[in-house]
């Protein structure tokens, strides 16, 4: 699995994992969650406004949920259960009008009853599947021990082409602080 490839290649833990994230499948990916939170990895959703699908935009328990905070949408409601599960969003919008409604997310917090209410939301669907907005789940799940393809290892963590192809030309020599050359800028 991927905790073998990392411990065995010396390739350093990613500082975010991206993955669906919304309350449909909240409760499926605590253990992935918590074991980021663990190895001090940064949750990032994706389709945290469950890919705009109207079926789940239109549920009465987000609707009814959104007329209770001062007429907020559902997409602020659920941008917010993100925020205070400290999860990085990235909402996306080519509107100007929804960037903005997007943006008004520090004005107001869910309950903790509300927090709960969405939290357990996908428990009520039967079948997990649906639960997923996105046809295959395609997280990085690192306590998946699944076999993983392990890609080009040879070089890690030793690998100087990149010095050499991106430093070539600049005069800063990086081994000892010092301009190579004393001409001024």
């Amino acid at each position: 699995g991927i905790r073998v490839l990392l411990r065995d290649h010396g390739r350093p833990l990613p500082a975010v994992n991206q993955i669906e994230l919304h309350p449909l499948v909240y409760r499926r990916r605590l253990p992935l969650i918590q074991w980021c939170r663990d190895h001090g990895i940064r949750v990032q959703a994706y389709g945290s406004l469950l890919h705009g699908y109207s079926k789940w935009l239109a549920d009465p328990l987000l609707t009814r949920m959104a007329d209770r905070y001062d007429g907020r949408t559902v997409a602020q409601i659920l941008l917010r259960w993100a925020l205070q599960h400290e999860f990085l969003i990235i909402p996306k919008s080519s509107r100007r009008w929804r960037i903005l409604e997007n943006s008004r997310l520090y004005d107001f917090e869910l309950t903790a009853g509300d927090m709960d209410t969405l939290d357990r939301w996908g428990d009520a669907i039967a079948k997990p599947e649906e639960r997923n907005v996105y046809k295959r789940d395609w997280n990085w799940n690192p306590i998946d021990e699944a076999p993983v393809h392990e890609g080009a290892t040879h070089y890690w963590p030793h690998f100087k082409g990149v010095d050499e192809v991106y430093f070539a030309a600049d005069e800063y020599d990086y081994e000892d602080g010092e301009k190579e050359d004393d001409e001024e800028l």
